[in-house]
């Protein structure tokens, strides 16, 4: 800001030396000084808010990531997972963008401004008085265009989100887009959703220009008035200028800021009991018991479990049968804890499942999926991911003890295979033996099968069938199946039939009753097994 003032006494040492007390070669041994000083505190001011905004950027990720991981399954049951995406990448970039890049030039917009009045000011207080003037009015508009334009930001956002959904599960599931062959469709629908975003954008366009033409044109006015203004005027109208660019950004943080705010004050309902909780004796295998327990999932008003109790003994396993509906995975997703009971309790060892320790809790229980999930990885790293601290001889232990150490080695990376997106370069056999090696690397005390061979052909049913003999032993079991092969060795098999318990017995005992839901089901896999 002493460039103008400056130039101003250049100009005076020239045209009259003699009213000027130094000469032509301080002043500039002054500005050189000046400049150098600028050069420093000007790399010094970019550097440490560049620095700040990275550190706010990974800490608001970091935050948000975890408060995401921390939500109980509802809020994923309701929550798309590209809004989510959309918030930890491109909301959180431009709040970070707003509190630094945006701040740094704003602050040093808004000390242009004021100085550079005040210089007017001491140089022709009525053009000075002129120039402002002008300027309140803009100052007023301000406000409204920066109202405008937060609501236009977080509009942006939101319909970012959308996009990214659509993009994220299609892309996701693109063999079943192109095995339909809906590539067209799929295209319309994203650009039907990133048109939203266009729109927007051009809104935002015609509201930036018009008032960026208004603070430059107040700007004009005063260069024109007088040369002695000149550079003072032009300080002042390129400073306003950024400072309109800055409120805007500003707002346009605010509005992000909003959308991960929302985010980060919805508390999950299940939880850790942080004060007080219960912890399990270790190394021993514990008894669960659901007492009078009914559930209806959050949005639902139909029952899916009906006051149902029953005991999952220590050590032994307990399979549940019954038509698709009666509510066999929820009592994987109840004994999980992703949900808690709309009534009665379950108990560990005669302790309420809602008082012990949610973190310890899972760390003891394997959990092997019809569809086992698989990372994009390494076959290692995937077989790992139930035990991070295994060492390389317990992994291929645990690949023996599934069946799939022959496989693997079959490769020509061995264990250091990449299993693709969701396990895509694997059969499915494949990928649920190294799911089973997985729950073999964790050696849980409780052990939920959930349909773990029913999408399996006859080959690899019986190897994950040896595998499960071999995983079974010595833990309390949950087998949730529809193949009899699964359970007939079952120590007890619970027929669930529309949310409750329509009988329980050992395999044979429950063929006893020829009318019974059991002996319909057998009846059933024998004539279509003989087809």
């Amino acid at each position: 800001m002493t460039v103008p003032y400056a130039m101003g006494q250049m100009v005076d040492i020239v045209t009259q030396p003699e009213k000027i007390g130094y000469s032509l070669s301080t002043v500039l041994w002054g500005m050189s000084g000046l400049f150098t000083i600028g050069i420093i505190a000007n790399f010094a001011r970019v550097f440490m808010f560049r620095v700040a905004g990275e550190k706010i950027i990974f800490k608001l990720r970091s935050d948000l990531y975890e408060h995401i991981l921390k939500q109980d399954i509802s809020f994923f049951d309701k929550t798309r997972t590209g809004e989510l995406i959309s918030r930890l990448s491109s909301d959180t970039q431009i709040v970070g963008k707003s509190l630094t890049s945006q701040l740094n030039d704003g602050l040093r917009a808004t000390c242009q401004t004021i100085i550079g009045v005040a210089m007017m000011t001491a140089v022709s207080p009525y053009l000075s008085f002129v120039v402002l003037s002008i300027v309140s009015p803009i100052a007023l508009s301000a406000v409204a265009y920066g109202r405008y334009v937060r609501k236009l930001g977080s509009d942006t956002q939101t319909a970012i989100s959308k996009a990214m959904e659509i993009a994220d599960e299609r892309l996701s599931s693109i063999k079943t887009v192109k095995a339909f062959g809906n590539e067209t469709r799929e295209l319309y629908a994203y650009q039907d959703k990133i048109k939203r975003i266009y729109n927007l954008a051009i809104k935002e366009t015609i509201a930036s220009s018009g008032f960026y033409s208004l603070v430059i044109s107040a700007g004009q006015i005063s260069v024109g008035s007088l040369g002695s203004f000149l550079l003072y005027t032009v300080y002042v109208g390129s400073s306003m200028a950024m400072l309109s660019s800055f409120y805007s950004e500003v707002n346009k943080g605010i509005g992000a800021s909003e959308r991960i705010f929302e985010m980060l004050e919805n508390n999950p309902k299940i939880e850790s009991i942080k004060d007080h909780q219960l912890m399990l004796p270790k190394n021993r295998t514990p008894e669960i018991e659901f007492k009078e327990v009914s559930f209806v999932y959050p949005g639902r008003n139909q029952s899916v479990l009906n006051s149902i109790s029953f005991e999952l003994e220590a050590g032994k396993t307990t399979a549940c049968v019954g038509h698709s509906g009666s509510g066999k995975s929820t009592l994987v997703q109840l004994l999980l804890r992703f949900y808690d009971p709309l009534e009665g309790s379950i108990k560990i060892d005669g302790l309420e499942l809602k008082d012990i320790s949610l973190t310890e809790w899972r760390k003891i229980i394997g959990l092997v999926n019809q569809e086992p999930i698989l990372f994009d990885g390494t076959i290692e790293e995937n077989i790992r991911y139930g035990n991070p601290d295994a060492t390389e001889e317990e992994i291929i232990e645990a690949s023996k003890m599934s069946n799939c150490y022959s496989f693997i080695m079959n490769f020509p990376d061995k264990f250091k295979t990449l299993v693709g997106e969701k396990g895509t370069s694997l059969s499915g056999g494949q990928k649920q033996r190294i799911a089973m090696a997985r729950a073999f690397l964790r050696n849980p005390k409780i052990l939920i099968l959930d349909e773990a061979s029913s999408a399996l052909d006859a080959e690899s049913e019986v190897l994950v069938q040896q595998s499960l003999e071999r995983l079974v032993k010595g833990r309390t079991v949950l087998i949730i199946a529809h193949r009899l092969s699964t359970i007939r060795q079952a120590d007890k098999i619970i027929v669930l039939n529309k949310g409750s318990i329509e009988s329980m017995g050992s395999f044979d005992e429950l063929l006893e009753d020829p009318n019974g839901s059991f002996s319909k089901l057998v009846n059933l896999q024998s004539i279509n097994k003989h087809n």
